[in-house]
């Protein structure tokens, strides 16, 4: 696995839980190329958590990434949301990528 290109630190109840993202790569999956990008979260056990986000180009499975890793860091037990999630003073991860919107 590569250098990660970003990282991000959030606390909860627990603890600090760690979020590094890769650059996305190309592969060859099924016979087709396919770019995959694999986010990485550390939870304050120890436990780490990769899995594959795949796109039609990087953009997309970078995207995908940060769009997974939010969900696996804001529910990491199935159906139940962590409420004690915070980036800062903020409440959750703030992993979302701004709308544009033409005035």
């Amino acid at each position: 696995m590569n250098e990660p290109i970003a990282e991000r630190e959030f606390t909860n109840k627990d603890g600090t839980i760690t979020l590094k993202i890769f650059a996305p790569m190309l592969e060859m999956i099924d016979g087709n190329e396919d770019w995959t990008s694999e986010p990485e979260i550390t939870w304050p056990s120890g436990r780490v958590i990769r899995r594959k986000a795949h796109g039609v180009d990087s953009m997309q499975a970078l995207l995908l990434n940060i769009a997974m890793a939010n969900n696996h860091i804001h529910f990491p037990v199935v159906g139940e949301r962590d409420k004690s999630l915070k980036y800062f003073d903020i409440e959750g991860t703030d992993l979302v990528v701004p709308q544009y919107q033409d005035d």
